[in-house]
């Protein structure tokens, strides 16, 4: 190094170095999406109002979600509970091939 600079890491580096550090758990980042896939999956399934509260989204960004997920193929379904509101599961993925 010349002139009195100082060399330094980028935090992309800095980040991909400490989790190549042996022993280091590796940590899955927990988004708001992945929380609700995971209500969805429950055999009991889980309501508009649950996931609302759980990510603080609004009614219509819970029914726009879940219209993604039937856009990128799950199978999503809606049962009615005894109390007559609507319960969203995720049954399963289905990959369609299409030549």
């Amino acid at each position: 190094m010349t002139n009195g600079s100082k060399k330094t890491i980028a935090s992309s580096q800095l980040k991909s170095a400490m989790s190549a550090m042996p022993g280091r758990p590796k940590n899955k980042r927990q988004t708001k999406a992945s929380k609700v896939e995971a209500m969805l999956r429950r055999e009991t399934g889980v309501t508009l109002e649950q996931i609302g509260k759980a990510t603080e989204w609004q009614p219509h960004t819970c029914r726009a979600f879940l219209s993604g997920l039937r856009k990128k193929g799950h199978d999503v379904r809606r049962d009615v509970n005894d109390k007559g509101k609507s319960v969203y599961r995720v049954e399963s993925a289905f990959v369609t091939a299409e030549s």
